[in-house]
């Protein structure tokens, strides 16, 4: 299940946090009950390593989408706060 998928169903520009609180339960819900199902069917320990890996870099990922880009300023230049001089 990739994330970007949800991103990319909306039709129209969304706000990230909205598209969190509607899908996100959902998302997380069937993440856990497929990776649980597949560490018990294959009841091995890479299988417990592999699919906990997944798992902790899906929510990983969330947190990143959710992060607020910081965007760097090129040739930022700061207006002198003093009234100007005649």
């Amino acid at each position: 299940m990739s994330i970007s998928c949800i991103f990319w169903s909306y039709q129209r520009p969304v706000d990230k946090q909205h598209v969190f609180k509607v899908w996100f339960p959902y998302y997380i819900i069937i993440l856990t009950a497929l990776c649980l199902a597949f560490i018990v069917k294959f009841d091995s320990l890479l299988a417990i390593y592999y699919f906990s890996s997944v798992y902790l870099i899906a929510l990983l990922i969330w947190r990143s989408e959710l992060k607020p880009s910081i965007k760097k300023h090129e040739n930022f230049a700061v207006e002198p706060n003093h009234p100007k001089l005649p």
